[in-house]
């Protein structure tokens, strides 16, 4: 691996970055960055990295039929033709309606336990595979066409234009997505390989480069990837030609066998006078034609296995080539952002610490009313920066302990609609709760605490929260979900569903 590296570098050295007007060809020019938009908001149920990777492991047990199954909500079919050396198999991993992941990194360790479980991959690699297999299967998204006559018709017999590939949104992916895992024959083997070259397509390197950092990362991680592949292969080919070479002696010596054989059984059916000596002679006739035929049949297959042989080591030059122009490309956006860096910016007003802002919701035209949290410059009235949460409700906020207090969130899986408290600074998540607020309830802050309406035992009631949105207290009094709250001295106010006010003293409210 080294001293492929050190060839590779070599020739970076002496080259000119040729490739990025090569890949920057007319046809790529439509490949913008992909843009993943996940959900933002608090859940019922929080699982752990290991908890989330380990799906991915169990879809790696695959039965005998070649699918691999979790519950109800993930699926994995593995459709390989042992036989085919053109066109890719697949695995064709399906989001069942039932799937609760929401976010792109979630989904990424899913795939990265599958790859780790079925095909041996450290877990660093299958990190660095799995981000490539959500980008080719988003820039793919819906396009059959692009599937067709690339992979085996048993793939496509099993795919749906309608769900294939991976939406940009969280919440297109549970029952409408099957991601294509490219696969090819192992050389020499009837297992398969996930076919790293079908996921460095050139569209999807082209999206990669329309990030800010040009995807350099990444596409580093994959190359040294398939630079391990090539040493690898390069040792299975160096042992082929080995026994190759030592098939080609061994044919040569029956060769020569052969020849002195034919000479002694013709002299000795020359020299046969008995039934006995003729009987003999013909007896050795047909042995030498039967192990002629072996001969003739085994030169047979060493040649075509010695074009098969070629065939590889042209492919894996192929592949080679294709390194050095990646590394090349790779080095000329490198070089191009230092270039960037270098150059001395020109002030554009102040940065936007140094302008008069304030927040403000922006709120959608959805029947739900979801807004978005945003900082808004006083004068000229520019978003200067935005919260990744855009479900928002209730169309308010309450500046608390140094941040902003909203009700946000869905209902569905695991998600929940409850408390979120934003980074004044960031106005990223900082806080979250874990209990189900009511999506229009109005939010009274008194002290430490937090008064709202959340669902208890299916019905609406008063809850008390600490500044760490951790529940404290309950009131048992059915309420009015979009009731107006007061406190007067130690006596809380809400309304009840029959549109009467309650006052119940706070010494009511027990311990959940």
């Amino acid at each position: 691996m080294k001293n492929l590296r050190i060839f590779l570098t070599a020739l970076l050295v002496i080259s000119a970055f040729p490739l990025a007007a090569q890949v920057d060809r007319p046809e790529l020019e439509s490949a913008g960055e992909v843009q993943f938009q996940n959900y933002q908001g608090p859940h019922s149920r929080i699982d752990t990295v290991e908890e989330i990777i380990g799906i991915g492991t169990i879809l790696s047990r695959r039965d005998a039929s070649g699918e691999g199954r979790y519950f109800d909500k993930y699926r994995v079919v593995h459709v390989y033709d042992s036989q085919e050396t053109r066109l890719f198999s697949a695995d064709i991993f399906i989001l069942e309606p039932n799937a609760g992941v929401d976010h792109i990194d979630n989904l990424r360790r899913i795939l990265s336990g599958y790859l780790t479980g079925a095909y041996g991959y450290s877990a660093q690699d299958a990190a660095v595979l799995a981000r490539f297999i959500t980008y080719y299967n988003a820039i793919y998204r819906g396009n059959l066409n692009f599937f067709e006559g690339r992979y085996t018709p048993g793939v496509l017999s099993r795919l749906d234009a309608g769900r294939v590939g991976l939406s940009t949104q969280w919440s297109e992916w549970a029952g409408k997505t099957q991601m294509i895992i490219p696969l090819s024959r192992r050389p020499g083997q009837e297992e398969s390989r996930l076919d790293t070259d079908a996921l460095t397509s050139p569209e999807v390197v082209e999206s990669l480069r329309q990030e800010p950092d040009r995807g350099l990362d990444d596409r580093k991680a994959i190359t040294e990837i398939k630079e391990e592949e090539i040493q690898q292969e390069e040792q299975a080919l160096a042992q082929e030609r080995r026994e190759t070479e030592a098939r080609e002696a061994e044919t040569a010596r029956q060769q020569e066998e052969i020849r002195r054989r034919e000479e002694e059984v013709t002299a000795q059916e020359q020299a046969a006078q008995t039934p006995e000596q003729q009987t003999e002679a013909a007896g050795r006739r047909a042995q030498l034609e039967e192990d002629r035929a072996e001969l003739i049949q085994a030169r047979t297959d060493l040649a075509q296995d010695r074009r098969e042989l070629a065939r590889r080591e042209e492919q894996q030059d192929q592949r080679l080539e294709q390194i050095r122009r990646e590394r090349e490309q790779i080095a000329a956006d490198e070089q191009g952002i230092l270039s960037q860096g270098a150059a001395p910016s020109q002030p554009q007003g102040g940065t936007p610490g140094e302008r008069a802002a304030a927040p403000f919701l922006l709120l959608s035209d959805q029947a739900d009313v979801l807004g978005t949290l945003v900082m808004v410059d006083l004068t000229s009235g520019e978003v200067i920066r935005s919260s990744g949460l855009a479900t928002i409700r209730g169309s308010s906020y309450l500046a608390s302990q140094g941040g902003y207090l909203v009700i946000a969130g869905e209902e569905s899986g695991d998600r929940i609609i409850s408390l979120v408290r934003l980074n004044a600074e960031s106005l990223q998540i900082e806080e979250q709760g874990e209990v189900s607020v009511a999506p229009n309830s109005r939010l009274l802050v008194q002290g430490n605490d937090i008064y709202g309406c959340v669902r208890y035992q299916d019905r609406w009631i008063p809850g008390r929260f600490n500044q760490a949105l951790e529940l404290t207290g309950l009131l048992d009094q059915e309420m009015a979900p979009y009731s107006f709250l007061s406190l007067q001295g130690q006596n809380f106010l809400f309304q009840l569903p029959s549109g009467s006010v309650k006052v119940a003293p706070l010494s009511e409210f027990r311990a959940p």
